[in-house]
């Protein structure tokens, strides 16, 4: 240490950035008992999903900033999106093709919007493009260019809908949101 100075090199990382400055792991006091408790444990032992610390919101719908941050840094590392603006996270995801639909960081996410992003997050989006070859698993009524990416989100254990219907315009919520993105990843 140089005494003269507040910083010692041990309080650096291996880039000279103070230690603080790491991502942290976070503890959500709202979450015991949740249907998603463990999800959102391991996204926040992460360092993912803090921005509400040290509560979790897990009720709150998800916005798309907060959704394709955690995609991306699940898939990628924290450190690829941790000090990028919102604006900069949704541009990443259309330059990566995982969103084609125009958002704003704000924009709430609905299960269609997070059924295509999911789906071309794992490269999938060309098989779900193809037309007249899915048998959609619901009841309820869907665009026909959406039929791909719902099916294979069912197919795959992504995203099961309510057995019967699969509600392509109901929010995500952040407990939602967390669970698929850790099923994205297995």
């Amino acid at each position: 240490c140089d005494w003269s100075s507040d910083v010692c090199s041990s309080d650096l990382d291996g880039q000279g950035q103070p230690l603080a400055q790491l991502p942290q792991a976070h503890t959500f006091d709202d979450i015991a008992g949740h249907y998603a408790e463990k999800e959102i444990t391991l996204l926040g032992k992460a360092g993912f999903m803090g921005e509400y610390r040290p509560s979790f919101r897990p009720q709150e719908n998800i916005t798309a900033a907060t959704l394709l941050r955690t995609m991306l840094g699940t898939r990628y590392g924290l450190y690829t999106v941790q000090k990028a603006s919102d604006q900069e996270v949704i541009q990443q995801a259309v330059k990566k093709g995982w969103l084609k639909e125009t958002v704003t960081p704000d924009t709430l996410v609905n299960r269609e919007l997070l059924a295509q992003a999911a789906i071309r997050s794992l490269g999938l989006g060309y098989l779900a493009e193809v037309p007249d070859i899915y048998r959609y698993p619901f009841q309820d009524q869907i665009s026909s260019n959406l039929e791909g990416y719902v099916t294979l989100c069912w197919g795959l254990g992504i995203m099961k809908g309510d057995g019967q219907n699969f509600h392509p315009d109901q929010l995500v919520s952040r407990a939602e949101a967390a669970m698929i993105i850790i099923r994205l990843q297995q």
